[in-house]
This record gives structure tokens, sequence and C-alpha cells, in this order.
């Protein structure tokens, strides 16, 4: 979870920030269902990736490896 007191967030982004830090406390638990395929998928769809890669997205960094 991040601390919100120490960034500067604009009004309208505080509403949405305040969401995602209630929601990636669960993430992992709600995506589990959706997991299992992924699980299946992942392999094939990023598992030869290299070098230099940049993950944009919402989530816990499940399909990249730090």
């Amino acid at each position: 979870m991040i601390d919100k007191d120490h960034l500067q967030l604009h009004t309208g982004n505080r509403l949405n920030f305040d969401r995602y830090n209630v929601t990636a406390v669960f993430y992992d638990i709600l995506d589990l269902h959706w997991e299992r395929q992924y699980r299946k998928w992942r392999p094939k769809l990023i598992g030869d990736i290299r070098g230099a890669v940049l993950k944009a997205g919402a989530g816990t960094g499940r399909n990249l490896r730090y």
C-alpha cells in the first residue's frame, strides 16, 4: 500500500487513488479464478521475452519476474 500523505495528487485523482489502495489488498484473491487459466497461457504468451521490458498495467506483477 502506498502512503498517500507523501504524494501530491490532484483532488480529482485522490478518490481513484484511495479506491485502488483498497482493491490492491484483495487483487490476487479476486483474480484467483482467472489465475488458474492464466497459468496455462502465460508460458506461451510471454515465456520467451528477453531484454529490457516495460510492463504497463494494473496488478501485482505476476506476469513478469523481477
